[in-house]
């Protein structure tokens, strides 16, 4: 029989308390998981191994810790303070509170509320007390882990929203109709962080990849790594120093691509962003990653050839047949390209590369697939496979935003020798 703390009633309620903090990225999702399968487990009173009474109370006990937990403790307390004030059989009121009461106070959302004159005297004299009781260096830390806390959620989340996205697409057991929503959905949120690569908490758009956006405090962005062992990201938004993977503009290549004029008026025309404006939110280092800054090269690549010619056009790949297989196609011919914004040296990135596309074109049977990297500031010389059905073309620009027109030319020639020989 279940322990009388634990029955059926309070595991679903547990269940949705879990899903509440869950869903307010408070906890991660393999503490969601983890809770939410225990819960199930004393439902269904099956016994596993390791899950003990002990266990669950401390997995309980852990959930009341997290920030959704301290939020609903500053309520409380709002409420009782609420009350004391309102009574009229007060001469004058001594507000005794514990230490430990005061640790689980949410001190980031007190601050809000003090700097927005929501703070009742009483209760502003609480937060004062915490603030001149603390120094600096520990409202620093509270505030900051808070902060790492809530970005290792929002991307660990976003991870799996990738994954989900993927997935379902690329089903056998959803309908055609079903995954058109759904590649709809992904271009969606493709184009949403072009246009918003920062946004701020007063101006949030109403749309689910800015819910996984993070708050970041120098304006030029942050930096992270991720532990292996730990298997959590871990971040750091005051030194940029700390660790080697740096999210801000520059690191996307941005700049770079605004310097040329056809790919910056590209940008504009279609309510790209242009710049990283100063905001209070950043996107998390999966959309960075896996959107961003694919797309951006992406996008600068269809600018550049697209304006080179009058005749030759190409267009997003979204076939739900091999969606993500190639970024573009030429007309309706079986002509495609990938683009790509590599950071490090070209010859030694395609050399990685040449077997995934060479099993890409295999699976879409292709005439021609071209591998575009969007610039590059050192003489690569064009690479073509044996069959000439793979074509690497080292970079359509510098670093200064100069077009090199003889590389764009040789992607035309070619492009024009394979139809004329369909």
């Amino acid at each position: 029989m279940l322990d009388k703390n634990f029955s059926e009633d309070n595991a679903i309620r547990f269940m949705l308390q879990t899903e509440y903090s869950a869903t307010r990225y408070y906890i991660s999702p393999d503490e969601e998981k983890a809770l939410i399968q225990s819960c199930l487990d004393r439902i269904s009173i099956r016994k596993v191994p390791g899950d003990s009474e002990d266990n669950f109370k401390l997995k309980v006990k852990n959930l009341n810790k997290s920030l959704a937990a301290k939020r609903k403790v500053l309520k409380i307390l709002i409420q009782s303070v609420g009350r004391l004030t309102r009574s009229f059989l007060k001469n004058e009121v001594f507000i005794v509170i514990s230490s430990s009461l005061i640790e689980q106070l949410p001190l980031e959302d007190m601050k809000e509320l003090e700097e927005n004159n929501q703070l009742v005297p009483e209760l502003g004299a609480i937060y004062n007390h915490i603030i001149f009781a603390e120094t600096s260096e520990e409202q620093i830390s509270k505030e900051d882990d808070q902060l790492k806390s809530l970005a290792n959620n929002k991307t660990n989340y976003m991870n799996i929203d990738l994954k989900q996205m993927l997935s379902r697409i690329n089903s056998l057991k959803i309908s055609q109709q079903e995954k058109e929503d759904a590649i709809y959905e992904y271009e969606k949120m493709r184009e949403l962080c072009l246009k918003y690569p920062t946004i701020s908490l007063q101006h949030q758009p109403c749309d689910k990849i800015f819910n996984r956006y993070i708050r970041i405090l120098d304006p030029t962005g942050y930096c992270f790594k991720f532990d292996v062992q730990m298997k959590k990201y871990k971040f750091e938004f005051r030194d940029l120093n700390k660790y080697r993977n740096l999210i801000n503009e520059a690191n996307s290549t941005l700049p770079i691509l605004m310097k040329n004029n056809v790919v910056k008026k590209f940008f504009q025309d279609n309510g790209y962003a242009t710049e990283f404006k100063p905001n209070d939110l950043m996107m998390n280092p999966v959309i960075f990653k896996n959107f961003y800054k694919a797309v951006i090269g992406e996008k600068a690549g269809e600018a550049i050839i697209n304006s080179e010619s009058n005749s030759i056009k190409i267009s997003r790949y979204t076939s739900s047949d091999f969606f993500e297989v190639f970024d573009y196609q030429v007309g309706s011919n079986r002509i495609f390209i990938d683009f790509k914004n590599w950071d490090e040296s070209y010859d030694q990135t395609v050399d990685g590369m040449l077997k995934k596309i060479r099993q890409k074109l295999d699976k879409t049977n292709a005439d021609k697939v071209f591998v575009i990297n969007i610039f590059a500031d050192n003489d690569y010389h064009i690479w073509k496979s044996g069959d000439g059905k793979i074509i690497v073309i080292p970079a359509l620009m510098n670093s200064k935003g100069e077009i090199y027109h003889d590389n764009v030319r040789t992607i035309f020639e070619e492009i024009q020798n394979t139809i004329k020989h369909d």
